[in-house]
């Protein structure tokens, strides 16, 4: 009997030591990754780490228009590093992500599911959330340059808009002569919002339409004021206006006097500078205020402030 039961014994350890072999290599596959599967339902990727050891080599997609790895980095925040790599959505589906080590051999894998949700997300965010509208502009960007600067907008996507009363309506081209750019032909006043919608379907698991918001995309002014008095002559004051635009007012007030000077052309994105000769001499720590108006009479810029080093910013060095 005792015989029987440990042949008996012996026969089921063999079995188990084969089953746990069997096993062993498929559940390494998996355990070498802290994920095995990722849905995504907006723009954000997933962050996926292996497990303490496991040297990843490189990473790869069954289908990489539904997601794809970003590169490989390593953590040095633990006890030992820890490599790890980003999954991007791309578009609606389902696939698969496989990280390897230097023989080739899995670590791990992530099944993948991108919904529709994540591509609308990734949309919107393109075309809207870096569009730039500001006052004097020539022309409207749907989607601008990311920080790499790489241009967001997805290339082929419609467009079909009101900006103020005025329709227009076509189609993105990055690659043609506008680069994107949607020709004004005029300045809209401060507070202009867009609306319309943008869609795209060029590709059967990327498409994606939105209605634009009422304050989606709205004419903003960004104007910036500066001056600084001429070190040998204190009457005479230099005057710096940052992305103003013809037609504009600017109005600096020193002792109860109050000078006004009109801008003539346009000056997007650069200074427009000129010098005041004031009736007193300027003093530090006496206040110096300006006013912007725009051509529509709306207040771009009102602000006080006091003179310090003859500079109304003292992080720049005084003019000789």
């Amino acid at each position: 009997m005792k015989r029987i039961m440990r042949t008996g014994l012996a026969l089921l350890l063999g079995v188990a030591m084969v089953l746990s072999f069997a096993v062993l290599p498929q559940n390494q596959a998996h355990a070498g990754l802290n994920k095995d599967t990722c849905t995504f339902s907006d723009r954000s990727p997933t962050q996926i780490y292996a497990a303490p050891g496991e040297v990843i080599d490189h990473v790869t997609s069954s289908a990489s228009d539904v997601a794809y790895p970003g590169e490989i980095d390593v953590d040095y925040g633990g006890w030992e590093p820890q490599y790890y790599f980003w999954i991007y959505p791309y578009g609606v589906g389902n696939c698969t992500v496989t990280a390897y080590d230097a023989s080739n051999t899995p670590i791990g894998t992530v099944s993948v599911t991108v919904t529709q949700a994540s591509i609308d997300d990734s949309f919107v965010w393109d075309h809207v959330s870096t569009t730039e509208f500001h006052y004097g502009a020539k022309y409207l960007k749907l989607g601008d340059k990311d920080i790499f600067g790489n241009d967001t907008a997805w290339q082929g996507t419609d467009y079909d808009l009101m900006i103020g009363e005025d329709h227009i309506h076509g189609t993105i081209d990055y690659d043609g002569p506008s680069k994107g750019k949607i020709k004004l032909n005029k300045i809209y006043p401060i507070d202009t919002t867009v609306t319309g919608t943008i869609s795209y379907n060029l590709e059967p698991n990327r498409t994606a339409s939105y209605v634009l918001q009422s304050g989606d995309i709205t004419c903003y002014s960004y104007i910036h004021l500066r001056a600084t008095a001429k070190q040998k002559n204190k009457k005479k004051v230099k005057i710096y206006a940052y992305d103003v635009h013809k037609g504009d007012l600017i109005k600096v007030t020193y002792a109860g006097k109050t000078y006004t000077k009109k801008v003539t052309k346009d000056y997007n994105n650069k200074n427009f500078t000129y010098i005041i000769k004031m009736k007193k001499a300027m003093k530090n720590n006496k206040w110096i205020k300006f006013k912007a108006t725009n051509k529509y009479n709306q207040v771009m810029e009102s602000m006080k402030t006091k003179m310090r080093k003859w500079d109304t910013e003292l992080w720049f060095p005084p003019d000789e």
